[in-house]
């Protein structure tokens, strides 16, 4: 093996983030309750695959938690403060953007010309969010965006269980892969549906912390490949996860506007909907031409960056530090 742990922040991973958030931004600018598109071909063959950048996310956490918990020495013993922690770090911003998507669909009844359904609040339906229980009580999620963090929570529950014993020889840890991308093809449960994505991140982990040999690592890695062909799962959302793993084993790069993105990019994640979306709605009334569908976008995704920027700084950024206060070891 020739690549050596890389102790420092993982620039590209900042790269990946900031970029998926950016395609899921467009994507949901795009094909919200308007087609959003113009008549640029080839800005609609773009922005259609921009639902992919949830897939860059997956394999991001598959990498992500594994090698930062093996760099802190992490051992079952940590399991409750491992999950305290991911709780801290996600809850506060989840819970506050809960916050703004139902106070901004208040205000947006107040305003002139709103067509849409009246304000209502189920306050049924908000408690379901607190523990992702939302599909399970035939709820719909309060924004789209929301059912991505149950597949992400369930992925902290069984990567806590699965880390001392996935790492400890290249044979556990070809058990533990095997069983988890057979789960995938047997259970329909959210995080095994993805099973695939996430074995791409921790594959990518287990290369980059040497706990796998080079031959391995392609064995693994194909081996991935063929359980998700198998599973049907379509050929471009193999090849994300396929591109996105080895962009982070292969790939060195960083720069200041992707480590600025890849910093916000759950803020992002969290608010570009009920933020960027009412300007899209609203824009949406007088853009009937392509110039003024690209000033339209340009303004939701302009200020939905400052709202995460914002976000950030006054919600993510206190409960990251609080979280980091737990040590896992």
């Amino acid at each position: 093996m020739n690549n050596k742990p890389d102790n420092s922040k993982l620039g590209i991973i900042q790269a990946l983030r900031g970029l998926a958030a950016l395609a899921v931004c467009l994507f949901h600018f795009t094909h919200g309750d308007m087609k959003f598109l113009g008549t640029t071909k080839m800005f609609e063959s773009f922005v259609n695959k921009g639902w992919l950048g949830v897939e860059v996310f997956f394999v991001i956490s598959g990498f992500i938690i594994p090698y930062s918990l093996i760099k802190s020495n992490y051992t079952i013993r940590s399991y409750g403060k491992f999950i305290l922690k991911r709780l801290l770090r996600i809850e506060p911003p989840f819970l506050i953007s809960i916050l703004l998507v139902i106070i901004l669909g208040y205000i947006s009844t107040l305003v002139p010309g709103y067509r849409g359904q009246p304000f209502k609040f189920d306050y049924r339906q908000f408690s379901s969010h607190l523990l992702y229980l939302t599909e399970h009580f035939n709820f719909s999620w309060l924004q789209p965006v929301y059912w991505t963090l149950e597949v992400e929570f369930h992925y902290y529950l069984l990567i806590g269980v699965m880390m001392p014993f996935v790492f400890r020889n290249e044979l556990f840890f070809s058990i533990i892969m095997a069983v988890f991308l057979i789960l995938g093809q047997c259970v329909q449960f959210t995080v095994f549906e993805f099973s695939g994505f996430f074995c791409f991140g921790i594959t990518a982990a287990a290369f980059k912390l040497q706990k796998i040999t080079n031959k391995k690592f392609w064995v693994f890695f194909v081996v991935i490949i063929i359980s998700m062909l198998y599973d049907k799962q379509g050929i471009l959302m193999i090849s994300t996860g396929a591109f996105t793993a080895l962009t982070i084993v292969f790939v060195e790069f960083k720069s200041k506007i992707t480590e600025f993105l890849g910093t916000i990019s759950f803020s992002l994640y969290l608010i570009h909907v009920p933020i960027g979306g009412r300007i899209i709605n609203l824009g949406g009334r007088f853009a009937d031409r392509d110039w003024k569908i690209w000033i339209v976008l340009i303004l939701a995704i302009s200020m939905s960056i400052f709202s995460a920027w914002i976000f950030h700084k006054l919600v993510e950024k206190p409960s990251l530090r609080i979280a980091n206060k737990y040590n896992v070891k």
